[in-house]
């Protein structure tokens, strides 16, 4: 198997920790392990006490346990853990398709639901997420929540009989959007009319925006399997967590053997900080909630500040958001780009890069500032994703603000 670059980790291998002031991000605030014990009296000696050999292939009793419980009607035989989602996706996707096989993937999105089964020898088909603001010519009020939709009936005519999954994310990375509890019934509707799988990316589960409820997509149909994962709703990246739900647990184990392959296990340390992260969830993900909204109304007043230069486009649930520049600054970043930034290059237009990605690495040698180019998504458009889930956001924010509207970040 031979797989493209993953776009987005180039770029963040780059940038990512030599930027001093971080907007790219799509994970929630972290915390130490400190912090996660202390939300269990005794942990500190039982971990103290914990072995470190080899854990269950499945994951542990107590951890899947501790997973099913997120999910209406499933149990510990339903869940499978992994080293991270990339290898849940990585696995997953290699045990359900072969080469001529086509899946429908509802983009823009992250990279490995489109890349892993075009390495296979499948071929991913585009659903791509529209924008009422862009169909406009930017007529529309810039901050309408709701701006990215699907369109199902779309949906319906990229379905051949070569169609072997549908691949959704949502909430979405990079745009925010997010199905709708109605959308999840049209969508189950048309698949199970197919008899099509539905993988379902639900990474940053329970970062509701909105106030509407949504079932998971394994709780409301048989064929499908959801993806969660320690790293984004829970901020707990280190962990490398994540797992697989799903009713039909024959699946399940023909993708345990592959995954006897990649990791074989799970870090025994990383399932016990986990496990009491999971049961404190609803805590640690209303604080991340809290931070994101207080986030996301900051965010609002600096496109208004700057609607000259963006498209505020905001998320309906989740941590990101895919924002856009203007026509017109577009434009005139384009020239001062062709230009050489006025002597301030940040970035060697020589390169092939696009417009957003030469606009996002000036940003981040000029301002120190870094936000993360739509090229990464393969979109052609200058949209740039924005990440609400850290607690230093809004000191990020302040020192763009300063650089947009005085030239200089002091």
């Amino acid at each position: 198997m031979r797989v493209n670059d993953f776009k987005l980790e180039v770029f963040f291998d780059e940038h990512e920790f030599s930027t001093p002031y971080l907007l790219a991000q799509s994970d929630c605030q972290s915390r130490t392990v400190a912090e996660l014990l202390s939300l269990e009296p005794g942990s500190e000696a039982r971990l103290a006490d914990t072995r470190l050999g080899y854990t269950e292939a499945a994951g542990s009793e107590e951890l899947r346990s501790s997973v099913a419980a997120l999910y209406r009607g499933m149990g510990s035989h339903n869940v499978l853990t992994h080293c991270g989602a990339e290898e849940a996706i990585f696995a997953y996707l290699n045990v359900v398709l072969s080469a001529g096989d086509e899946v429908i993937v509802l983009t823009p999105t992250y990279q490995s639901l489109s890349e892993i089964p075009r390495a296979i020898g499948a071929k991913p088909v585009p659903w791509r997420l529209r924008n009422r603001i862009g169909e406009q010519n930017g007529q529309a009020a810039s901050g309408a929540i709701g701006a990215w939709y699907a369109d199902f009936d779309e949906l319906e005519t990229l379905i051949s009989p070569l169609t072997r999954l549908i691949i959704v994310n949502t909430p979405n990375n990079p745009t925010g959007y997010t199905l709708t509890a109605d959308e999840i019934d049209k969508l189950v509707a048309i698949a199970a009319r197919h008899n099509l799988a539905i993988l379902a990316d639900e990474v940053y589960r329970g970062l509701t925006l909105d106030g509407l409820a949504r079932p998971a997509l394994v709780e409301v149909y048989d064929k499908a399997v959801s993806l969660g994962v320690m790293s984004k709703a829970y901020g707990l990246a280190g962990l490398r967590i994540g797992w697989l739900v799903g009713a039909d647990t024959a699946l399940l184990a023909r993708v345990q053997k592959y995954k006897h392959y990649l990791s074989i296990c799970n870090s025994v340390t990383s399932e016990f900080l986990a496990g009491i992260a999971l049961r404190n969830g609803e805590r640690i993900i209303a604080d991340n909630v809290d931070i994101i909204s207080g986030n996301v109304a900051l965010a609002e007043r600096f496109f208004v500040r700057h609607g000259d230069k963006f498209i505020n486009n905001p998320p309906q649930s989740g941590s990101v958001a895919f924002h856009r520049l203007t026509d017109a600054y577009a434009a005139e970043m384009a020239d001062a780009l062709q230009a050489g930034l006025d002597g301030r290059a940040a970035a060697d237009s020589t390169q092939p890069y696009s417009l957003i990605e030469l606009y996002c690495r000036y940003l981040a040698k000029a301002a120190g500032v870094l936000l993360l180019p739509g090229s990464t998504y393969d979109v052609n458009e200058p949209y740039f994703r924005m990440g609400y889930g850290r607690a230093d956001f809004a000191d990020a924010l302040a020192v763009l603000d300063r650089f947009l509207s005085n030239g200089s970040v002091e």
